[in-house]
């Protein structure tokens, strides 16, 4: 008993203090919108629902932070080398990165159906107040307030058209930043999870090695996601997406989807929201000079998008310039998916463009390579 509290005791411990949080941060956020009078009329509206679908969606953000954190390699490496923070009971239990990996990928999986669910009938609830269909009158009248008339957006209910389910729940889910990124992301785990199990790593590798990387995607659609919820408390101010690509084949799949972003940002008055830029890298000079002859069209050639695709690679230190003198006194994220040398340089960037104060600019880099 005293070999096993040694070994496993300090496991155990981190175990149960996450389980504490997870349930600590699920009670509290569940209280925050089920008991203040400020969102009175948005429970009369979505009853329970409402604060079913916030509470594990604060979870969800706590282990989405975590999820990265057990497979971040050089991290690993530096603490179980540095044993001036690090004992030896401590590298044993970094030795069992990927159990906890997993068992965070699984809580992931668990607040994600409580928070699809809640959402699937909030949003029943939602259009059918909106048709005037198997609704209280009480919803019904809410769903007709209106906040903006010049854009029939209505003060709680924001359905802006009247369609009877499953059309109206269709039409959320797809038509809405919100919903439209909530499914992609939603799928973007599913086919991560699946593709995890010990049959499949085992025979499939390829496949567990590719579905893996789709986190890139979950990553960039989560923070979207939190954003479309509600752009009108958005601390997000503004996203600038690089996408460097060797040829149009890296990046057609995704055009689809940055063009319906593109439609939404306008359509929500924050086209400036998201501004991305899409570099190929592998072309040469003559195929650059056949695409650039259609540079003044209104739509880019190649994606369909409004935004240009540009050629060759950034000037880092100009983008970086760029940015700063837009957001002044600002603590600007950087995140990179990519190769060693292009971590280095902005690594190098974020440094050389921050200032030595604790007011103005200041990037913050973060990465995870492959």
């Amino acid at each position: 008993m005293g070999n096993w509290a040694v070994n496993e005791g300090l496991s155990i411990f981190v175990i149960l203090v996450w389980l504490g949080l997870n349930a600590f941060l699920f009670v509290w956020y569940y209280r925050v919108y089920d008991l203040p009078d400020k969102y009175f009329y948005t429970r009369k509206l979505l009853g329970p629902a409402l604060a079913l679908a916030r509470a594990p969606a604060a979870c969800l953000n706590f282990n989405c932070m975590l999820i990265l954190l057990p497979v971040c390699r050089n991290l690993l490496s530096f603490l179980r080398g540095s044993s001036a923070c690090c004992s030896t009971r401590i590298r044993r239990q970094l030795d069992r990165n990927l159990t906890f990996h997993k068992m965070v990928a699984w809580m992931i999986a668990l607040h994600t159906a409580i928070h699809t669910i809640a959402h699937l009938f909030n949003v029943e609830w939602l259009v059918n107040a909106k048709s005037k269909l198997h609704s209280d009158n009480y919803s019904i009248a809410l769903s007709v307030f209106e906040d903006n008339p010049s854009i029939g957006q209505t003060y709680i209910n924001f359905v802006e058209k009247t369609y009877k389910n499953p059309e109206g729940a269709l039409y959320v889910a797809f038509t809405y930043l919100a919903g439209l990124t909530g499914v992609i992301i939603t799928l973007c785990l599913i086919l991560i999870i699946t593709s995890s199990t010990k049959t499949i790593r085992r025979s499939y590798f390829e496949v567990f090695w590719f579905t893996h990387h789709l986190f890139v995607i979950f990553f960039i659609g989560l923070a979207i996601h939190g954003a479309g919820s509600d752009l009108s408390r958005l601390l997000l101010e503004q996203i600038y997406f690089y996408w460097l690509c060797r040829d149009t084949h890296a990046f057609e799949w995704f055009a689809d989807l940055l063009q319906l972003l593109e439609t939404q940002m306008q359509e929500k008055n924050n086209a400036d929201f998201l501004s991305y830029n899409i570099y190929l890298t592998g072309w040469d000079e003559t195929q650059a000079t056949h695409f650039t002859v259609h540079h003044d069209e209104e739509k880019d050639v190649i994606t369909g998008l409004k935004q240009k695709t540009l050629y060759g690679r950034p000037n880092w230190e100009n983008e970086f310039k760029t940015i700063a003198s837009q957001h002044p006194n600002t603590r600007i994220g950087v995140f990179l998916c990519g190769p060693e040398a292009l971590a280095d340089t902005l690594n190098k960037q974020s440094i050389a463009n921050s200032d030595s104060g604790p007011r103005g600019v200041h990037f913050i880099f973060n990465k995870e390579n492959f």
